[in-house]
C-alpha cells in the first residue's frame, strides 16, 4: 500500500498526533468553557459545554487531518479551524446558552484564544516527542 517506511511513519504520525492533540484540547476546552460560563453566570451544566467542545474538536480533527497532506496545510488548517470554531461556535453558543450573538462571539473568542495557546504548546511538545518515537523506529538500524 505504501512505498516505504517513511510514508507509513508520516501517516502514523499524522493520525496519532492529531487524535491525541484533539483529545487533550477537548478535555482542556471543556474545563475552560465551563469555567468561563460559570464566571459569566451562564448555564453551569455540562451539556452545553460538552456539545460546544465536541463541535470544536470535530472541526479541528477533520481540518488538521486534511491539512497535513497539503503543502503549508498546517497554517490553512489552523486559520480555517479558528474561523469556523469562532463564528459557527458563537452561533451554536447563542442557542445553547440562550445569549445574543455578540455576547456569545466574545465568549467563544476568549475561549478559543486560550485553547489555541494551549493547543500550540501541546502540539509542539507532543509533536516533537511523537516524531522522535516514530521516526526513531524507522531510522533505527537495530529494527531492520
Amino acid at each position: 500500500m505504501y512505498q516505504n517506511a517513511s510514508e507509513t511513519a508520516f501517516l502514523t504520525f499524522v493520525i496519532v498526533s492529531t487524535l491525541v492533540i484533539t483529545l487533550i484540547v477537548f478535555i482542556v476546552g471543556v474545563l475552560i468553557t465551563r469555567w468561563m460560563a460559570q464566571r459569566k453566570e451562564w448555564d453551569e451544566s455540562w451539556n452545553p459545554t460538552v456539545i460546544l467542545n465536541i463541535f470544536w474538536a470535530g472541526v479541528q480533527f477533520i481540518l488538521y487531518s486534511i491539512a497535513a497532506f497539503i503543502p503549508y496545510g498546517v497554517y490553512y488548517g489552523i486559520i480555517f479551524s479558528l474561523l469556523i470554531n469562532i463564528f459557527v461556535g458563537a452561533f451554536i453558543a447563542t442557542k445553547l446558552y440562550e445569549k445574543e450573538y455578540k455576547e456569545a462571539l466574545l465568549f467563544v473568542l476568549i475561549v478559543q484564544i486560550i485553547m489555541f495557546i494551549i493547543a500550540f504548546i501541546i502540539s509542539f511538545l507532543l509533536g516533537t516527542l511523537l516524531m522522535i518515537i516514530i521516526l526513531g523506529e524507522v531510522i533505527n538500524p537495530y529494527t531492520q
